[in-house]
Parts: structure tokens; C-alpha cells; sequence
């Protein structure tokens, strides 16, 4: 169903933004600031507004009060080609969060595959680079979740690299084009991306950010969505060479749980 890569017909997000994500969203340390959940709310607006305008079919699934994370779609679901990956999260928390994903890929008639235990993967450990695919063994995806992957995508090399620091593979890196990946320029995005590069099958030109949040973008159909400048400072100065139509996203809300701008739709 994929268009090609970075080519997509369809958006999946979350309709909104449970009240439980305010206290309950699973994170790695507690925020300086509480999570404000109507800016989150407003924040999670426009970025659907910013998917209608970019990807022809726009697809909503239901937020749930059960499943504060439940914004993160990234996590539930991998779509390439003719193919969905329903993920098993890492989070046990999560894992009920599969349900309304499933339904709603049924409705489109996509064949999908299951992740079974001990199997353990999440979206954001899941980076497709449009030749290859890379699966990060991270805090959440085990080594039996990423050939789960394998199994699923026998047409494409699959690779796992370990990651270091971060809660997921897209946290370290993310690919603005099919030749190029940006990342952050600390001492778990170099390692990561040195182990990536031991794996590769193809060379990628690299561009390193100093922030961790700016190394998290969303290309979509030949645009980049990339973190606001209010939010990092010159952030948009990163994406200038790539000489693409970019756009900016605010995230400081679910930043505060761990949470990026891919976290937020699945593609395909």
C-alpha cells in the first residue's frame, strides 16, 4: 500500500490526548514542568492539521483514558509495502493499545503480521531508510522482536544496532532522505550511528545536531516536519541544506514523556 519511500498515501495519529497522559504517560524521569494537556492537546491539533495537508488520507484512531500513551502510534504499528507489523510493546502497559490500531487497519483491508512473545518491538526502534531497515535493541525491543521484523520484511536487509542513552532507535536518528540521516552529536548518537554504519549495506551522508530533539524529524511525501524553533533554538538552520519544503511542529508536551514528532502518526 506504501507509495514508496518517504512516499505515503496515509496518516495514522491519535484523535487527541487522554487526560491520564498528564501523570500517568510512561517516562524516563519526571519533567522540570508538569505536562500542560491543553497545550498537548492543542500541540497534537495541529499537527493532524499539518498532516492534512500533506498526506491525502488522514486516519484517526480513538484516544483512550485506559492507555496514556496512546498518542505514540509510532510504537503499535510498522507499515511497508503490502505489510503491517503489529508490534508487541516493550511496555506491558501498552500492549492493549494494539486493539484499535488492528481495527482500524482491517478496515483497510492491509494484511498484517503479529509480533508473538517473548518477542518484544516498538515503531521507534523500527528505521526504514528506504533501501535497508535498522531495528534498535533498546530498553524496549528485544532481539526476538527485531527478527520479528525480519520475518515480516524478507525483501529488505534488516540490521540491529544496539542503542545507547536514549528509549529508542528515532530518539538517536531519524532519515531526512533516503541518503541522508540526521543525528544527535552526543556520545550515545555517535555510537549508535558507528554501529549502523559497521551494518549498513549502503553509505549515508550524516548530519549531526547538537540536540537530541532535533535529530527527531518527519519526512513525508518530500517534506520535512522538524521540532519548532521556539523549542530549540535555530533548529530550522539543520535543515537548510536539504533544500526541501520544510515545516515546523511543536512537542515540548510530549517531550516530557520521552516522546518525539514520529512518535505521534505512522506512515505508509
Amino acid at each position: 500500500m506504501s507509495a514508496g519511500p518517504f512516499k505515503c498515501k496515509y496518516a495514522l495519529v491519535c484523535e487527541g490526548v487522554p487526560d491520564s497522559f498528564a501523570t500517568q504517560s510512561l517516562r524516563s524521569r519526571e519533567p522540570d514542568e508538569p505536562i500542560d494537556i491543553e497545550l498537548a492537546r492543542h500541540q497534537q491539533a495541529e499537527y493532524i492539521k499539518l498532516m492534512k495537508s500533506l498526506v491525502e488520507n488522514v486516519i484517526t484512531i480513538p484516544c483512550d483514558e485506559n492507555y496514556p500513551d496512546c498518542v505514540f502510534v509510532e510504537d503499535i504499528a510498522f507499515i511497508l509495502g503490502d505489510t503491517a507489523l503489529i508490534c508487541r510493546p516493550g511496555a506491558q502497559s501498552r500492549r492493549g493499545e494494539v486493539d484499535a490500531v488492528r481495527e482500524k487497519l482491517a478496515e483497510l483491508n492491509i494484511h498484517t503480521v503479529e509480533v508473538s512473545a517473548p518477542g518484544t518491538v516498538e515503531g521507534g526502534d523500527i528505521l526504514f531508510t528506504g533501501k535497508e531497515i535498522f531495528v534498535g535493541i533498546s530498553e524496549r525491543t528485544n532481539m526476538d522482536g527485531a527478527k520479528a521484523v525480519a520475518r515480516a520484511f524478507p525483501d529488505y536487509q534488516v540490521s540491529m544496532v544496539k542503542t545507547r542513552g536514549d528509549l529508542h532507535l528515532k530518539s538517536l536518528l531519524t532519515m531526512v532522505d533516503p541518503e541522508t540521516v540526521v543525528v544527535v552529536g552526543n556520545d550515545a548518537g555517535k555510537k549508535t550511528i558507528e554501529n549502523m554504519q559497521n551494518n549498513c549495506n549502503f553509505v549515508y551522508q550524516k548530519i549531526t545536531v547538537p540536540e537530541g530533539g532535533a535529530c527527531n524529524c518527519v519526512h513525508v511525501n518530500g517534506s520535512i516536519i522538524h521540532r519548532s524553533p521556539s523549542e530549540i533554538e535555530d533548529v530550522d538552520k539543520f535543515f537548510e541544506v536539504m533544500n526541501k519544503q520544510t515545516y515546523q511542529a511543536e512537542n515540548s508536551e510530549f517531550a516530557k514523556a520521552d516522546g518525539c514528532l514520529t512518535c505521534r502518526s505512522v506512515l505508509f
